[in-house]
């Protein structure tokens, strides 16, 4: 990913684990990821409110689409997803677990590159 994407991720997990704040890294997330994740995805990317702990790095969200409303090209329930403090301190993003609880995912609403 880009340097950009990860340099603005790493200031809003860290501001908010030195403020102790699981709402300062979730509204944070909510906030900055869908576009980010929309920039380097190039399309649509929409995350239901999340909720976040700042300690274990876990952030859970009941919907994530990727893609048109009419015509998205993943959508899914009930996200999780954990990253590690070591690959954050070595400047990578880099998933632990990443689980829902349905998935929909539909190849040709995908960006192709040409």
């Amino acid at each position: 990913m880009k340097r950009p994407f990860l340099a603005i991720i790493l200031v809003v997990i860290v501001a908010a684990a030195v403020g102790g704040s699981d709402i300062a890294l979730q509204r944070g997330l909510d906030r900055y990821l869908p576009p980010l994740l929309t920039e380097e995805l190039g399309l649509p990317v929409t995350i239901a409110p999340i909720r976040a702990d700042v300690l274990t790095l876990t952030a859970y969200t009941d919907r994530l689409q990727m893609g048109e409303d009419g015509d998205p090209a993943l959508v899914a329930e009930e996200v999780s997803v954990s990253l590690n403090w070591s690959d954050l301190l070595r400047g990578e993003i880099r998933l632990v677990t990443a689980s829902g609880e349905d998935l929909m995912v539909r190849i040709s609403s995908w960006p192709s590159d040409g």
